[in-house]
């Protein structure tokens, strides 16, 4: 079994350089992705080696130099990694007690290992885009009344 820090992988870019770069390669191949399916990776030194890329990991390093361009932390956990509740609200940037709500509730799956609970990423990648939707449509509900009140000029 791997450790957390094998499983989880962390980025960032910090210098304005590398992030001019990084929109530029992110640019580069998503031009070259709308007409290609597949690409290789061309490794460095005197071997010349190249590792071709299928279409699924090629979208998402194009998507990650794109989260990069625009300065954004990256993050890329397995779906099916299990998590304790701390580091579960820290990912969901909420507070511990507030998440052990949220399980005990229902709102989010878990399940013990002994007496530990442990939640998997893709419940909580569930969640949080639950919690997206939900946020969205209550802001358009109030821009709505809002307009109805009057309150509100397009």
């Amino acid at each position: 079994m791997m450790n957390d820090q094998e499983r989880t992988q962390s980025v960032s870019i910090p210098s304005p350089e590398m992030l001019r770069l990084a929109k530029a390669d992110s640019d580069l191949l998503r031009q070259y992705l709308q007409t290609h399916a597949t690409a290789c990776l061309k490794l460095g030194g005197s071997e010349d080696q190249e590792i071709i890329l299928p279409d699924s990991i090629l979208q998402l390093v194009c998507e990650a130099l794109a989260s990069a361009a625009s300065g954004k932390k990256l993050r890329l956990v397995e779906e099916d990694e299990e998590v304790s509740p701390e580091k579960a609200a820290a990912f969901l940037q909420v507070s511990r007690p507030y998440l052990v709500r949220l399980l005990d509730q229902g709102e989010i799956p878990f399940h013990y290992v002994g007496t530990h609970r442990r939640i998997t990423m893709s419940e909580l990648i569930a969640y949080r885009q639950r919690r997206k939707i939900k946020s969205k449509a209550a802001l358009q509900r109030m821009t709505e009344l809002s307009e109805d009140m009057g309150l509100y000029d397009e």
